[in-house]
């Protein structure tokens, strides 16, 4: 399975020709060049949850039903000082959160008094009284898709988007926490990077997970599950079928070799579960994406000229991880465009409600791809995608 990979440096777009995700687990770029142990580059090597990707005819997309990856968009931004950042679909750390599948992160660059003309001509074709635009409420609206349809006409050649499905995000960070610690330590960390085994190991486990034999598929869903559970309190004994001391047979030679190996490098995983655990700023969100949907759509703005300054909707996520953002800016050459990090609230940052009805739209729209509105949602808010990862 290929897929098409975007690179953007110095202003000039080039697709490469990847095969698979880029490991989609937690972007713990951010986290781990703190450490020393990682910094990520602009494009490949990044562990983002995120798959890199875009069809050569982005614009070509008519249906929210998508085949494959869902992976698009270009970011075609000129000059701009601010991006705008706001989300849809954040449950934290609960990537299995059966009422919001997907994560989707929107950012738009533009000045505060245009996007406050806009909103204000918004308000009043449309009647709304409310003193700002909430996502959640404009894409319940009888005139809903006429809103959102000037939003990104408005904002298109400015805004972008990081989109997710959550379960194939919760595989990469499967082998992030189990996998990549062992081969870190031996070593072998970019020779297994280069033969793809990342990519190999998100695609595999979701395939069994999601269409595989009935009771193969129970034995991937209790592994996940947890997972999650145990990466969570930071406590293995919660993984009993990965970690108890008695072999598990799940019929399934590709998860029988992966339980060996988590039982075979208990100590190895237990100890980076302790790492996490010992990092305030990354212990409660360890799974949580909305640092990782920053950073990430960050390096793909690198081409701007006067830099920017990174404004983001006031969240307790983002406050957390903020001294360590911090910490990348002049350290990171991924980052070097990047100014400062601000948060504020929306109605004093109109920009901010302009990336709230784009996330919740396009949340809307990947959530229920059979509503009457969605393929018109997808089709306007598709190729603004530039990060992501989903399956059809």
């Amino acid at each position: 399975m290929g897929y098409l990979g975007r690179s953007t440096t110095a202003g000039f777009s080039a697709r490469l020709r990847i095969s698979g995700s880029e490991s989609a687990g937690t972007c713990r770029a951010v986290e781990l060049a703190a450490a020393g142990r990682h910094r990520a580059p602009a494009f490949s090597r990044c562990r983002s949850d995120g798959v890199f990707c875009a069809p050569t005819n982005p614009r070509a997309l008519s249906s929210a039903r998508l085949s494959g990856p869902l992976l698009y968009g270009s970011l075609p931004l000129r000059r701009m000082s601010k991006i705008f950042f706001d989300e849809a679909g954040a449950t934290g750390s609960d990537l299995l959160h059966a009422d919001q599948p997907h994560f989707v992160y929107a950012g738009v660059a533009i000045p505060d008094l245009e996007a406050q003309a806009l909103i204000d001509q918004i308000r009043a074709e449309h009647h709304i009284q409310a003193p700002e635009l909430k996502g959640r409420q404009i894409v319940g609206r009888s005139d809903g898709v006429a809103i959102i349809r000037k939003v990104v006409a408005s904002c298109s050649e400015r805004a972008f988007l990081f989109v997710a499905d959550k379960e194939v995000a919760l595989c990469g960070k499967l082998f992030d926490y189990t996998i990549e610690p062992v081969i870190y330590n031996a070593g072998v960390k970019d020779f297994f990077f280069r033969l793809g085994a990342h990519r190999y190991f998100l695609h595999h486990f979701y395939m069994i997970w999601k269409q595989g034999p009935t009771e193969v598929a129970e034995f991937a869903d209790r592994i996940a599950r947890e997972f999650q559970r145990a990466i969570r309190s930071k406590d293995l004994s919660l993984a009993p079928t990965m970690f108890s001391n008695a072999a598990v047979e799940t019929g399934n030679g590709f998860l029988d070799d992966f339980l060996w190996f988590c039982r075979q490098h208990k100590d190895e995983i237990e100890s980076e579960f302790q790492d996490v655990e010992a990092d305030p700023a990354t212990s409660r969100w360890v799974l949580e994406m909305t640092n990782a949907a920053l950073y990430s759509v960050l390096t793909q703005v690198d081409h701007l000229d006067d830099g920017v300054d990174a404004i983001f909707d006031e969240s307790k996520p983002i406050s957390d991880y903020l001294s360590v953002l911090e910490q990348q800016l002049g350290s990171d050459e991924a980052l070097d465009h990047v100014q400062s990090y601000q948060s504020g609230s929306s109605v004093s940052n109109p920009g901010i409600q302009l990336a709230d009805v784009i996330a919740s739209a396009t949340a809307r729209a990947l959530k229920d791809p059979d509503a009457t509105t969605s393929p018109e949602i997808m089709e306007m808010t598709g190729p603004l995608i530039v990060w992501g990862m989903s399956f059809d």
